[in-house]
C-alpha cells in the first residue's frame, strides 16, 4: 500500500492529469483534498479544460401537462436523462428553468424553486415567491464566475418582478414586468433577454428595469423563437411562417435592432448534413444551437451553414415542439449554491 501511495505522489504532472481527467466531477472534488500538489493540479485551468465531464453540457428540457423530462448530452454523444431525485420534492416532473455560471434553477411540480450544481449535486431551496407562482413566467438566472453570489429573476402576468439574491437569501419586489411564452432567458452584457409573446423582453440588472425590443419581422409570423449568446454576440433564431424560412439574426452593438445573418428554406431543414459532434463539444462557441424540427440543429458561425447535430432521444415527444427549451451549461466545481 505504501509503495502504491508513493507511486501516485511521484507521478509526473502530465501523467496525473491524463489519468484523472476521466474521473466524474465529485471524485475530482474529493481528490483535491489529497494534498496541496494534487489541489494545485486539479484546480488549474489546463486540467479543467481537458476533463471529459467538465466540457459544456447541452440540457434539453421538455414540459407538458403530462410529460416532463430533462436530458443532457453526454461526452459520448448519447442522450441521458438528467434527474434531480436528490431534491426533497423528488419528482420526474422537475424541470430546468434557467442556467448560469455552472448552476441551474430547477422548478418542482409544486412550483418550488431550487438552485443546484448538477456537477456536484449540491442544492438549496429558495424561499417562496412573495406573490406566489406566476402565469407565463420569465425566469432568469445571473451568475458571474468571478463572484460567489447569484440572482434569480422572476416575472409574469402579475406585472411585477421578484429578484432573489443569494447573498441576502431573500426576494425583493421591483415594479414592472411582462409575461412570456418562452421562459428560457439569456444573460448578455448585463441584460437578461427573453423571447416574449410580441416583442423581445429585456431586463437591465443594474438599473432593475424592463424594456422591449421589436422583432426583426412582425411577430405573428415568428414561431419557435430562441435567443442565445455566442462569441460575445446575441442571436435570435426563429421560423418565419410567411416566408417559410428558418432565419438567424444578430443584435447590433446599440442593442436595439437586428441584422439578418442567414436564412434557410424550411424544405431543406430535413436534408441537413450531419456535423461531427466533437466539434460542438470541443468548440461549441462556434455554433448556435437550436432545438426544433424533430432534431437538434447547429448553425456554424464559421461557415454560415446549418447542420444536423443530433436526433432527439428515442422517447422524445415530437408533438410537444413548442414546449422544448435548451440550455447550455459550463460545469463548475467551484459554483456554490
Amino acid at each position: 500500500m505504501e509503495v502504491a501511495t508513493k507511486i501516485w505522489h511521484n507521478l509526473p504532472e502530465d501523467v496525473l492529469m491524463t489519468v484523472l481527467k476521466f474521473l466524474p466531477p465529485k471524485s475530482i472534488a474529493r481528490f483535491r483534498a489529497v494534498s496541496s500538489d494534487w489541489h494545485k493540479v486539479l484546480t488549474c485551468a489546463r486540467f479543467i479544460s481537458s476533463c471529459i465531464h467538465m466540457r459544456a453540457w447541452l440540457i434539453l428540457n421538455v414540459k407538458d401537462s403530462i410529460y416532463h423530462k430533462v436530458f443532457t448530452l453526454e461526452p459520448s454523444s448519447t442522450w441521458c436523462e438528467l434527474g434531480f431525485m436528490y431534491l426533497p420534492s423528488a419528482s420526474n416532473r422537475n424541470r430546468v428553468v434557467a442556467a448560469s455560471g455552472g448552476l441551474v434553477c430547477v422548478q418542482a411540480a409544486n412550483g418550488s424553486l431550487f438552485v443546484c450544481n448538477p456537477c456536484t449535486g449540491a442544492w438549496t431551496k429558495l424561499p417562496p415567491l412573495i406573490f406566489g407562482e406566476y402565469e407565463y413566467p420569465v425566469i432568469g438566472m445571473i451568475k458571474s464566475r468571478d463572484e460567489p453570489s447569484y440572482r434569480v429573476v422572476v416575472t409574469g402576468l402579475k406585472h411585477t418582478t421578484e429578484v432573489y439574491d443569494s447573498s441576502t437569501r431573500q426576494w425583493r419586489l421591483i415594479p414592472g414586468g411582462k409575461p412570456s411564452h418562452d421562459s428560457c432567458t439569456t444573460f448578455y452584457k448585463g441584460v437578461l433577454y427573453s423571447a416574449g409573446i410580441a416583442k423581445v423582453l429585456t431586463y437591465d440588472v443594474e438599473q432593475e428595469s424592463w424594456r422591449e425590443i421589436e422583432y426583426p419581422v412582425p411577430w405573428p409570423r415568428l414561431c419557435a423563437k430562441r435567443i442565445s449568446e455566442y462569441q460575445g454576440r446575441l442571436f435570435l433564431v426563429a421560423s418565419d411562417s410567411e416566408d417559410h424560412v428558418l432565419t438567424v439574426w444578430t443584435l447590433d452593438v446599440a442593442g436595439s435592432s437586428w441584422s439578418r445573418v442567414h436564412s434557410l428554406s424550411l424544405d431543406r431543414v430535413h436534408r441537413l448534413p450531419e456535423v461531427d459532434r466533437r466539434l460542438i463539444v470541443d468548440g461549441h462557441r462556434n455554433f448556435v444551437i437550436y432545438a426544433g424540427f424533430r432534431k437538434l440543429m447547429a448553425f456554424s458561425l464559421l461557415t454560415n451553414m446549418w447542420y444536423q447535430f443530433s436526433t432527439y432521444p428515442n422517447d422524445f415527444p415530437f408533438n410537444f415542439f413548442y414546449k422544448h427549451t435548451i440550455f447550455q451549461l459550463q460545469p463548475s466545481l467551484e459554483a456554490a449554491v
